[in-house]
């Protein structure tokens, strides 16, 4: 994960917005990894969160997941799926909660579908992958 991933994170997030209009998408801030210095994994997400700030989606923050949630400072062990998990359900339902609330929202009242790249999970458990998203027509 060298350089820049945001710009591509918010192409996804484009694609799947237009592919799947309906859908409730909730995007995840990129995760701390040992291979990767922190500065590099802040500024991307940084640069989402504000790159992503008006595509109609939600964007889950890991704050409280760390190196030591990684079985081999990369993927995530149990307690950080746990952490990881309790984020994304808790952004998506409390976002819905408020667009439910909000008279001018446009979006039905579909299940929530979950957006983490490489691959996205909708509440069927149907899975997305970015090439399906970026490539097809």
């Amino acid at each position: 994960m060298k350089g820049h991933v945001a710009p591509v994170i918010r192409e996804v997030a484009i694609r799947a917005t237009q592919r799947f209009p309906e859908a409730k998408i909730t995007l995840s801030t990129l995760l701390p990894r040992t291979d990767v210095p922190f500065h590099v994994i802040h500024g991307n997400n940084v640069e989402l969160s504000r790159s992503c700030a008006f595509i109609p989606n939600d964007l889950a923050h890991h704050k409280d997941i760390r190196p030591h949630h990684m079985y081999d400072h990369v993927h995530l062990n149990q307690q950080g799926m746990r952490v990881f998990a309790r984020v994304m359900k808790n952004t998506a339902l409390e976002n819905a909660s408020k667009n439910s609330r909000n008279p001018n929202n446009k979006r039905s009242s579909q299940p929530s579908r979950i957006l983490h790249p490489p691959t996205a999970q909708t509440s069927h458990r149907t899975t997305i992958t970015t090439q399906e998203l970026c490539c097809s027509s």
